[in-house]
């Protein structure tokens, strides 16, 4: 029995010697042999079920057991393979937690990766993987708003505020470019008074126009024909002032 370490045969030899009246002595290695199988048996056991739930803990203890029971590497091997799983995939966890709380596109899709690696399930991926697509689709409306504030072009600042209002961008993002297509916008307008108050030849709608082209911030090249357009006008009036004034006076030497 002893030889054997089978736990049925050390029990049956223990029995037997108990019967025959052998000595506490003489039965100690038996039953210290059977207590050690027992435990590794138990050890055993506690190995199966840890990793059959996979949880850390439980196959953390169980691996320790197993050790202390003396289980060669062999019935612990299958143990070891599932606690480094279950160690990668709780890693993979935190980083999807640490992403989703960030954000953050790098982070999102990094933790993704990692996550596929470990062999997470399909559905812990859910909240990740919505995340990363509504803040890549973010991302990209901020760089067409970073395009269209540098360039100033009217239908680009549109179509960039309107992508970033579907992107889901909060006001003070898109706060810059409103107040740019404002600008833009009374720009264009200005440059139309312009050009009407000069084809017009009116004095009083030249000066408007020249003024609202200041305040709007036209260039001074955009004015030039406008002011020249203007002192024109002045000068027309001023003549025709000067002679409406020559033909209603009586002295001869007007």
């Amino acid at each position: 029995a002893l030889t054997s370490r089978n736990p049925e045969s050390l029990r049956s030899a223990i029995e037997t010697g108990e019967e025959a009246g052998l000595s506490g002595a003489e039965l100690a290695a038996a039953r210290q042999a059977l207590r050690e199988e027992e435990r590794k048996a138990a050890a055993r056991m506690g190995l199966h079920e840890a990793v059959e739930n996979k949880v850390l803990d439980h196959l953390r203890s169980a691996l320790a057991e197993g050790e202390a029971a003396g289980l060669d590497d062999a019935e612990l091997a299958k143990a070891r393979c599932s606690l480094s799983d279950e160690q990668s995939k709780a890693e993979a966890r935190s980083l999807l937690q640490q992403a989703v709380a960030t954000r953050s596109p790098d982070m999102l899709q990094s933790a993704i990766e990692a996550g596929e690696r470990a062999g997470l399930a399909e559905e812990e991926f859910v909240q990740a993987r919505s995340l990363l697509v509504e803040e890549e689709h973010k991302s990209h409306a901020r760089d067409l708003l970073r395009r269209a504030v540098g360039n100033r072009d009217m239908d680009a600042l549109q179509s960039a505020i309107s992508e970033g209002e579907r992107a889901g961008l909060d006001a003070r993002e898109l706060e810059d470019a409103r107040q740019i297509l404002s600008e833009e916008q009374r720009r264009k307008e200005a440059r139309g008074e312009v050009s009407t108050a000069i084809d017009s030849g009116d004095l009083e709608r030249l000066h408007e126009a020249i003024a609202e082209g200041e305040a709007a911030g036209l260039e001074e090249g955009e004015l030039e024909h406008a002011r020249k357009a203007l002192a024109e006008a002045e000068a027309k009036e001023a003549a025709q002032q000067r002679l409406a004034a020559a033909t209603q006076t009586t002295d001869p030497e007007l």
